[in-house]
């Protein structure tokens, strides 16, 4: 109540401190750096693996499979997904936001490497 009261005694002050909210709402919003597209870097890694005329299931169990195991315990590795069709296998690596998107790649190449001699020619 007694709000009401100090605020229609007070017209003028009101109406100049409400003047002045209003602008500095417009000069903020004005100096906000706004951009359409942003540049972030997503934190992901692919590694695909071609292997003419092998069915999706053999693609799967003889190649994907070894490089998600491999890939999955690096340092950062968020998730592993992965796909399979008639001759294409695709390993996606998701990593932590923040982390080192250079030395992820680095890892998981090292992971990959490792393996290579065991996966099929």
């Amino acid at each position: 109540m007694w709000l009401t009261l100090l605020a229609l005694r007070n017209r003028i002050g009101i109406l100049m401190l409400s003047l002045a909210f209003v602008v500095l709402g417009i000069t903020s919003l004005q100096r906000l750096p706004v951009d359409l597209f942003p540049q972030i870097q997503v934190p992901v890694a692919f590694v695909g693996v071609i292997y003419k005329g092998a069915p999706p299931l053999d693609i799967e169990q003889s190649v994907v499979y070894p490089i998600e195991k491999a890939v999955s315990s690096a340092s950062n590795v968020e998730h592993v997904e992965s796909f399979s069709k008639q001759g294409l296998g695709a390993v996606q690596i998701w990593f932590n936001w923040g982390a080192n998107l250079d030395v992820g790649q680095m890892e998981v190449m090292q992971r990959i490497t490792q393996i290579l001699n065991s996966l099929p020619p």
